[in-house]
């Protein structure tokens, strides 16, 4: 029997190997890899995804180590496609305060409520860390104490509430309104709506006037000031004289001056020495300026010279 010997060249050989490795590659073991995995052998296993910015994309079920997250708040998880949550530590649902046992109820939307099993002698303290978290204190029972109160809130942030026997009115300007009158005992604490609301607190003596939340003046026994001034031109006709042994005289509209209110003028320094001046209310709202000339020659008065004058009314 005669022998053949086949010679294949290096390219064809290399051809064939690979080809035979390909198809070992194809091979799938079903029964093997339906069996649970075990990875406890190995150094390192990361089953995670890791960056600083998640996918714009993702699948269900998909999930992301975000490595730049503070510690327990790193894993997200794709919920729906596009859609990653992240996957934030949990919080214990109850707490030893003090000498008391109580509970704090998760609510929706973030809402922690307080509940007491049994009484406390020591204070709850609330720590809000984050924008945008509210408060609620709804307190049943009597001894209730707001001990302190830090950091600093804006008007927007304080739900607007009417003062009555167990709220408080915190003013920020304006007059007292009906519903905002309390009554507070030694300690501080609301003990009633106090007075009839719309009206304030405080007795007023004579001369001052109290009307809602405004407290003022009563012009009828308190005597005040009223300053008023003009300028006075055209004296004698527009001829700016005085004649020799006589006066003449000029009004001043001085609004709210009644007959009798005293007054106290203020001259031009550039009216001549030689000139008497008086000044009176001569009509209601009416100032008189009155100059006379007592020498024996006309005086000559300075065109627009500004009198002026301090009515004090009611002083009488």
């Amino acid at each position: 029997m005669r022998q053949r010997l086949l010679i294949i060249s290096a390219p064809a050989l290399a051809i064939i190997l690979a080809l035979s490795i390909a198809a070992g590659q194809t091979r799938v073991n079903l029964a093997k890899q339906g069996t649970n995995a075990d990875f406890s052998g190995y150094t390192l296993t990361r089953p995670f995804q890791v960056g600083t910015q998640l996918p714009a994309s993702c699948t269900t079920g998909q999930a992301f180590f975000k490595s730049d997250n503070p510690a327990g708040r790193n894993l997200y998880v794709c919920t729906a496609g596009g859609t990653w949550v992240e996957q934030a530590a949990g919080t214990a649902n109850g707490t030893n305060v003090g000498t008391g046992v109580g509970i704090f109820a998760g609510l929706s939307e973030g809402v922690m409520q307080f509940r007491k099993l049994n009484p406390l002698s020591s204070r709850i303290s609330i720590t809000l860390d984050e924008a945008g978290q509210k408060v609620d204190l709804d307190v049943a029972e009597s001894g209730f104490n707001l001990a302190n109160m830090s950091g600093q809130l804006a008007a927007s942030q304080l739900a607007s509430r009417n003062g009555n026997s167990s709220t408080v009115q915190m003013f920020g300007g304006g007059y007292f309104e009906a519903g905002d009158c309390v009554q507070f005992d030694a300690s501080g604490n609301v003990v009633s709506a106090g007075g009839a609301c719309g009206e304030i607190g405080v007795s007023v003596g004579t001369g001052l006037v109290q009307s809602g939340g405004q407290v003022s003046l009563d012009t009828a026994l308190v005597p005040y000031g009223q300053r008023v001034s003009a300028v006075l031109s055209n004296w004698n006709s527009g001829a700016d004289t005085i004649p020799a042994q006589s006066c003449l005289e000029q009004t001043i509209a001085a609004s709210g001056a009644a007959l009798g209110d005293a007054v106290a003028p203020q001259w031009p320094v550039e009216l001549p020495a030689s000139l008497v001046g008086m000044m009176r209310i001569s009509a209601a709202s009416t100032l008189a300026v009155r100059l006379c000339n007592p020498t024996a020659n006309a005086v000559t008065i300075p065109d627009g010279l500004q009198f002026g004058a301090m009515i004090v009314r009611n002083f009488q």
